[in-house]
C-alpha cells in the first residue's frame, strides 16, 4: 500500500467515530430538503419552506427568550427524550406529506402546516447532533459538517427521478433511522475526545481567550445576515418565483455540491484553517457574483445560474451548521440557545430577501433586480472583511496590550508553588455541593509578598497595567448572542490551575484528557460540572478522576491543591 493509501486510510480510522453523527445529520437534513421539494427541483415549494422556516423561528425565538432570560440548561436525560420526539415527529411529517402527495390531496394549507413541521422537527434533529459534536476541534467541525453535506446531497439528488409523493416516502426510512444513529453514538467516541492536529490559528483551540474570538464569532453572524439577503434575492431571480431545473443542470449542481464539499474537507484536513475563517467568505461571495453574471447571460435558461444559487445556499448552510459548532463550543450558554439564534438569523435573512423580491420588488425588470443585487452584495463584502479587519486589528491591540504586561502575568502564570503559598483551606464537601469555583488560591501583589492577595486583587492590578483593552467588555450583540461569558478573575484563575495541571501531568504521565479534567476538578467543579465543560459523560469524568488519583497517589481534591502549593513547580 502506497503512503497516500496508508494517510487516507489512517484518516478514515481517525474520523470512524464520527459516523454516527454524520449520518444523523445527513438524515435529518435530507427529511427537510425533500419535503421542501428538494434542492434539485426548485418547485414552488421553496417558498413554502421558506415561509415555514420564518414562522417556525418566531416560535423558536420565543424560546430563545426564555432560554436567555432564564438561562435554562437542558439536562442529558431531557435532551435525549427532545432528540427521539423530534425525529419521530419529522419522520411523520414526511411520510403524511408524502401520502398526500401520492393522492393529490396535498392542499396549501397542509403543504404548509407539514413544512413548517418537518422543518421544526427536522431543526431540532440538527441541533441535536451538533450538539454532540461540540467541543470539537476546527478540523473535526468541518469534517462533521460537510460529510453529513456530502451524504444528505446523493440521498436528495437519488429522489430526483421519483414521481412526486413517492420522494418523501422514499426518505421517510432515512429520517427515522436516526433513532439508530442515536443508540450507535452513544458506543462510540466523542467528537471532542479524537486527537486531530491544533494550529494556533484555529480559532476553535482557543475559545478560552475570549475577547478576540466573540469578536469574530459577533463578525460572523453579522456577515451571515449581508450574505443570507443576497441568497434570498438569487434564489428567486427575477420577480421572486423558483427556477426550475432541467436535467443536466439537476446533475451539474449535484457534481458541484459535492466536489465542493469534499474540497472543504480535504482542505481542513490539511490544516489550512483560513479556508473556514476567510476563505469560505471568498467563495460564496465569488459564487453570488458568479450566479448574476450566469443569470444576465443566459435570460432564456435562468437554471443555469440557479446551479451556482443553489450551491450557494447549500454553503451557507453547511458554514452556518459550523458556526453553531463554534457557538456551542465557545459561549456557556444552552446549545439549543446557539442553534435558535444562528439559524433564525441564516433564515429570516434569506426570507426578507425573498419576501422583497416577490412583494417589493418592480415586476419584470430583471435589469434592475440584478443592479440592486450588485449593490447589495458589494455592500455584503465591504461588510464582511470590514468587520474581519476589525477584528484582526482589535486582536493586534488585545496582543499588544497582553505584551506590555507580559513581565506582570508570567509573574502569575510562573510562580509556581508561590502562587497557591497562602491559599485558604477548601471544604470540599462544600464545594462539591455547590459546583462553584474554588478560592484557593492566592497571587502575588505588586510588592512581592503573595500574603492576603486575592485573585480579586491580582486582576485589579492586572486590569490597571494592560488598561481596558485587557478586559474589554463584550458588547450588546455579544450579549444578545451568548458570548459574554468573559471574566478577568477567571481568565487569570484558569489560567494558573491549567498552568499547575500541567506541571503535574508531566511529572505523573497523565493523559492530555487527564490533565484538563484535574485543572477542572482542582479549581472547584464538581464531576458534573466537569463533564458538561469539557462535554463528556459524568461517568468518563469520574474514571479519569479516579485515574489521576492512582497515578498521583493522591485521595481527595484538598491533597492536590496541597501538592500544587508544595511540589507542582518543585
Amino acid at each position: 500500500m502506497g503512503e497516500g493509501a496508508m494517510r487516507i486510510a489512517e484518516t478514515f480510522r481517525q474520523y470512524s467515530s464520527l459516523a454516527p453523527g454524520i449520518v444523523g445529520l445527513a438524515c435529518a437534513r435530507t427529511g427537510i430538503v425533500v419535503s421542501a421539494a428538494g434542492s434539485y427541483l426548485n418547485t414552488d415549494e421553496g417558498v413554502f419552506t421558506d415561509g415555514a422556516m420564518a414562522l417556525v423561528f418566531v416560535f423558536f425565538f420565543a424560546m430563545a427568550a426564555v432560554l436567555f432570560k432564564t438561562r435554562f440548561v437542558f439536562q442529558k436525560r431531557l435532551i435525549n427524550v427532545i432528540a427521539h420526539v423530534a425525529v419521530a415527529l419529522e419522520f411523520a411529517g414526511v411520510l403524511i406529506m408524502g401520502m398526500l402527495r401520492a393522492t393529490g390531496n396535498c392542499t396549501f394549507p397542509s403543504r404548509f402546516t407539514l413544512s413548517a413541521l418537518v422543518s421544526a422537527a427536522g431543526m431540532v434533529a440538527i441541533a441535536y447532533w451538533l450538539r454532540r459534536a461540540r467541543g470539537a476541534s476546527m478540523s473535526t467541525a468541518a469534517v462533521l459538517v460537510f460529510s453529513a453535506i456530502f451524504l444528505s446531497e446523493v440521498a436528495v439528488f437519488a429522489t430526483v427521478f421519483l414521481p412526486d409523493g413517492v420522494r418523501c416516502l422514499a426518505v421517510a426510512p432515512l429520517v427515522i433511522a436516526q433513532i439508530g444513529c442515536i443508540h450507535w453514538a452513544r458506543h462510540r467516541g466523542n467528537a471532542s475526545d479524537l486527537p486531530t492536529p491544533t494550529r494556533a490559528d484555529d480559532y476553535f483551540a482557543v475559545m478560552t481567550t475570549g475577547a478576540t474570538n466573540r469578536r469574530f464569532l459577533a463578525a460572523c453572524v453579522v456577515g451571515i445576515v449581508a450574505v443570507s439577503l443576497v441568497i434570498g434575492f438569487l434564489r428567486g431571480f427575477p420577480d421572486g418565483n423558483p427556477v426550475p431545473f432541467c436535467m443536466p443542470t439537476r446533475i451539474a449542481c449535484f457534481l458541484l455540491t459535492e466536489a465542493a464539499c469534499v474540497a472543504f474537507v480535504v482542505a481542513t484536513l490539511r490544516q489550512r484553517t483560513r479556508v473556514m475563517t476567510v476563505g469560505i467568505w471568498v467563495v460564496m461571495q465569488f459564487l453570488a457574483a458568479f450566479t448574476l453574471v450566469l443569470y444576465t447571460a443566459f435570460p432564456g435558461h435562468l437554471d443555469v445560474g440557479a446551479i451556482t444559487a443553489t450551491l450557494l445556499n447549500t454553503l451557507m448552510g453547511a458554514f452556518a451548521y459550523y458556526i453553531v459548532l463554534a457557538f456551542m463550543s465557545s459561549g456557556w450558554r444552552d446549545p439549543f440557545y446557539y442553534a435558535i439564534t444562528i439559524w433564525g438569523t441564516w433564515v429570516f435573512s434569506r426570507a426578507i430577501g425573498r419576501f422583497v423580491l416577490l412583494n417589493v420588488m418592480p415586476m419584470g425588470h430583471s435589469h434592475f433586480t440584478g443592479t440592486v443585487i450588485s449593490l447589495m452584495l458589494l455592500v455584503a463584502t465591504q461588510v464582511v472583511f470590514i468587520k474581519l479587519i476589525e477584528v484582526a486589528e482589535f486582536a493586534v491591540r488585545y496582543g499588544g496590550a497582553n505584551s506590555i504586561a507580559g513581565g506582570r502575568r508570567g509573574s502569575l502564570l510562573a510562580g509556581g508553588a508561590a502562587l497557591a503559598a497562602n491559599g485558604d483551606a477548601v471544604d470540599e464537601s462544600a464545594a462539591n455541593n455547590a459546583g462553584e469555583p474554588l478560592n484557593a488560591v492566592a497571587v502575588p501583589g505588586h510588592d512581592g509578598n503573595a500574603a492576603g492577595v486575592t485573585w480579586e486583587d491580582a486582576t485589579r492590578h492586572e486590569t490597571q497595567w494592560t488598561g481596558d483593552m485587557n478586559a474589554p467588555k463584550p458588547s450588546r450583540l455579544e450579549r444578545l448572542l451568548g458570548l459574554d461569558n468573559d471574566s478577568a478573575v477567571a481568565d487569570v484563575q484558569s489560567a494558573v490551575m491549567r498552568h499547575h495541571a500541567q506541571r503535574m501531568g508531566e511529572q505523573f504521565l497523565l493523559s492530555e484528557r487527564e490533565v484538563e479534567v484535574l485543572a477542572l476538578y482542582a479549581s472547584g467543579m464538581t464531576q458534573k460540572r466537569v463533564a458538561e465543560e469539557l462535554h463528556i459523560s459524568q461517568t468518563t469524568a469520574h474514571t479519569h478522576i479516579g485515574r489521576i488519583y492512582t497515578k498521583t497517589g493522591l485521595h481527595s481534591r484538598q491533597e492536590i491543591l496541597d501538592y500544587f502549593k508544595q511540589y507542582a513547580d518543585a
